[in-house]
Order: structure tokens, then C-alpha cells, then sequence
């Protein structure tokens, strides 16, 4: 399946801040080919409160740094998840300036939800009645210029059609990809963040894609949300899938989980919403499409119909080697003594399961294209047992400094990138 909406980016930053990334890692298990295939990741920001009562504490900071923020975590994305198809997504750009945009697209962004559940400088979520504003109408321009996609879950209705309506009015329809991301029908579930039938349509005239998505409280009537039973709720996602298919067309419909698990530390309920495992989802949802649809129509409804825009939107994801010329990884034991054997040579041991190797991963990167007079070889310790072994690197990271072939100084676990310039100095 493709799940359209799971908020990655936001777990995997959690995961760093905390740095311990068991759970991410376990998480991250659930992404295979017999289960979830492609994933729309997501960062979420909001106003001050509510990150502060929905996620871990030091995820908000006054001084948050949207930019920096991304990067990290689309790396542990990227390391951890390296197969499967990605498209990097920020919800609510409270944080954000238009000018930003152009850089996290050439980081890897493609999505874009305006809102969360409040006001801002852009547009209103389901708790305000504002619109559109005029610098929204500039961000929906710049994003469409760099052919980032436009998500309207969380909007209100009034910013719901006003986006609708610029969109319409002003971009050429080949030029948008435009959906709602992780959304039900408002006609079986009267949730705010749920779509009227009129939406469902004028969504379908900008060719969007609606995310049925598998919580409970968007699923399930709020009279009946504690009475029915775990298959009655899968029975009301059919029903609300099966309705929205009947609106927009079975091409306009995918499915998503906005899976709360990774906050239920916070709230217990959290890890009570999502109707469907996560780690067996694929399984679960065909055997609920199953009971209306054929083969060929889940395949539409689960991948294909995502997996199109996909295509489009897609970040290059061949891999590189990043930090420039000065960067290399090892890639034959016996070039290693040739290697470190002229100039300062910093050696990065490390593994790709490795959370704070991840981490300081990108520092190692700055530091390689700052410094012209330093080389960075990265050696993975899977890979090259035998040298971990003989330079007695027990634990990783673990950073050795190499001077014309001679071991001068030697660091393990991570540490900032001032602490690493010291370790270089003569």
C-alpha cells in the first residue's frame, strides 16, 4: 500500500532528539514490499501549545528551525528507510517563510499542507473560520512554481474552496497536484477535518486524491465511537471509502493512517485510534476492499492511484556521496593504509542502523566541504570488520584522526561539530 499519510519526519526528529531510535527502528519495520510500499512523510508544526502537549518537550523551540529540522530527519528517513518511495511533506508552515520553500525543495520537499488546526499566516485550520490570506495565495504560487504538491487536510472549509478557487482561477491544471492527504466523509462522520460532499467534488475537478484514512474518531459517529465493535469500524471505513468512490471516482481515492502510535507516551489513547496494525495493514485493508471491490480496484484504491503522483513529484533518491571530493566512502579493505596515508584524515566508523552515527552524519558532511585540507573517509564496520577490529573500535560512532598515516587522536560516540574541529587542529 501507499500510505498517504504517516508523520515520519516528525517520529524520526522525536527519535533524535531523544537519541535512541529503538522504537523508529521497529517502526520502520512495517515498511516492505508485503506492506507499506510508498509513505507521504510528514513533519508537523502547530502553535506553541499544542506541540508542546502532543509531542516530546524539546520538539518545540522558540528559535525552531524548519530547515534544520527537515534535513535531519529526511537523512534518518532516508538511512533507515532506503527502499522505499517517499514524499517528503511539512503540515503546517507556521514556521516557514515563502523563501524557504526553494531550499527544502532542493532538500527533498514535495508536499505541502498549509495548515494544521489553527490560523496562520497563510490560511485557517479546522478551528478557525479565517480564509486565504493574500501571502497564502503567494505560497500556493511558489509551491506550485517548483511543482511541490498541495494537501488540504486541516484546512477549513472557507480556506478548503478559496484554495480551490485560486488554484482554478490561476494555475494551469497540469501544473498542480493537489490532494487531502488523510480525510473522510463528513456525511458519515461530522468531524470538522472531514470532507462535505461538495468538497469531495470540487476536489475532483482539480483531479485531488482524498486519503481515506483509518482513525476511529474520523471514522466512527462520535454516539457510537465507544459501542461498536473493532470489525464495525472497519465496516464504516468501507463505508466511508465506498461513498467517496461513488462521488469522486475510483482513480481520485487512496488510503492513509496518520497512525498516532508514536505519541500514546503522551496520551495512551493515542495508540488506541488507529482500527487497523500497522505492522499487517496491507493484509488487513485488502481483506476489508475485498468484501466490494476486485483486484484490479484495491490495487487502484491501496497503490496505483498515489503511486502516479508519486511519479511526479518524486525526490531523486539515487545515491550519492555527499560532503563533495573530500568525502569518501570506503569501498575495498585493502585501500584503507593508502587512504589515510597523506595529510589529516578524519575516519568515520560507522553503521547504517546506528542512530547517533546518522546524526553526526551530516556535521562530518559540512565539515568535509568546508575544509579543503581535510579528508573524510567513512568506513561501515559491517562491511569492514577487520579494520574496526584493529583500530579496537568497540563502540560507533567513532571518530580517529589520522596524520600522515599516523593515529593521532580518537573519539567515540557523537559529539558537535565544534568538538570535532578541536580533534583536527594540529
Amino acid at each position: 500500500m501507499f500510505d498517504m499519510h504517516y508523520d515520519l519526519l516528525t517520529t524520526a526528529y522525536i527519535a533524535y532528539l531523544k537519541k535512541d531510535f529503538t522504537a523508529f527502528k521497529k517502526w520502520c519495520k512495517a515498511y516492505n514490499d508485503s506492506n507499506i510500499k510508498g509513505v507521504i512523510a510528514n513533519l508537523y508544526f502547530a502553535n506553541k501549545e499544542e506541540m508542546i502537549q502532543e509531542l516530546h518537550p524539546k520538539y518545540y523551540q522558540e528559535n525552531v528551525s524548519i530547515i534544520e529540522m527537515f534535513k535531519i530527519a529526511k537523512q534518518l528517513v532516508e538511512t533507515f528507510l532506503p527502499n522505499t518511495e517517499v514524499i517528503y511533506s511539512i503540515e503546517g508552515c507556521d514556521y516557514l517563510e515563502i523563501e524557504d520553500l526553494e531550499k527544502l525543495y532542493h532538500l527533498g520537499l514535495r508536499s505541502i499542507l498549509p495548515v494544521r488546526n489553527e490560523k496562520n499566516k497563510y490560511a485557517s485550520g479546522s478551528k478557525s473560520d479565517m480564509g486565504l490570506t493574500e501571502k497564502g495565495k503567494r505560497l500556493l504560487d511558489k509551491a506550485i512554481a517548483l511543482k511541490i504538491a498541495i494537501d488540504l487536510s486541516h484546512t477549513n472549509e472557507k480556506s478548503f474552496y478559496d484554495i480551490v478557487d485560486y488554484i482554478k482561477e490561476n494555475q494551469k491544471e497540469e501544473d498542480v497536484i493537489i490532494y487531502a492527504s488523510h480525510s473522510n466523509a463528513k456525511s458519515l462522520c461530522n468531524r470538522d477535518r472531514n470532507l462535505t460532499d461538495e468538497q469531495l467534488k470540487r476536489l475532483k475537478e482539480v483531479n485531488g486524491i482524498v486519503g481515506v484514512f483509518s482513525n476511529r474518531n474520523f471514522i466512527v459517529p462520535q454516539e457510537e465511537r465507544y459501542k461498536v465493535t473493532e470489525q464495525e469500524k472497519k465496516d464504516y471505513y468501507l463505508k466511508h471509502i465506498n461513498h467517496i468512490v461513488n462521488i469522486v471516482g475510483i482513480d481520485y481515492v487512496g488510503v492513509a493512517t496518520d497512525d498516532m502510535n508514536f505519541c500514546k507516551e503522551v496520551d495512551p489513547e493515542y495508540g488506541e485510534l488507529s482500527i487497523y496494525n500497522y505492522d499487517n495493514i496491507n493484509f488487513e485493508l485488502v481483506k476489508t476492499l475485498s468484501k466490494i471491490y476486485n483486484k484490479k480496484e484495491i490495487n487502484k484504491i491501496m497503490y496505483q492511484n498515489m503511486k502516479n503522483n508519486y511519479n511526479k513529484l518524486v525526490y531523486n533518491k539515487k545515491k550519492t556521496i555527499r560532503g563533495g571530493k573530500n568525502m569518501k566512502h570506503l569501498e575495498n579493505e585493502k585501500d584503507f593504509n593508502e587512504l589515510i596515508a597523506k595529510g589529516t584524515v578524519l575516519v568515520d566508523f560507522y553503521a547504517d542502523w546506528c542512530g547517533p552515527c546518522q546524526m553526526i552524519g551530516p556535521i562530518l558532511e559540512e565539515i568535509a566541504k568546508e575544509k579543503e585540507d581535510i579528508t573524510v573517509i567513512k568506513v561501515n564496520v559491517d562491511n569492514f570488520e577487520n579494520i574496526a577490529r584493529e583500530y579496537k573500535v568497540l563502540s560507533i560512532p567513532t571518530l580517529i584522526v589520522f596524520k600522515d598515516g599516523k593515529l593521532t587522536k580518537q573519539e567515540v560516540g557523537y559529539i558537535e561539530k565544534n568538538r570535532i574541529l578541536e580533534l583536527l587542529k594540529d
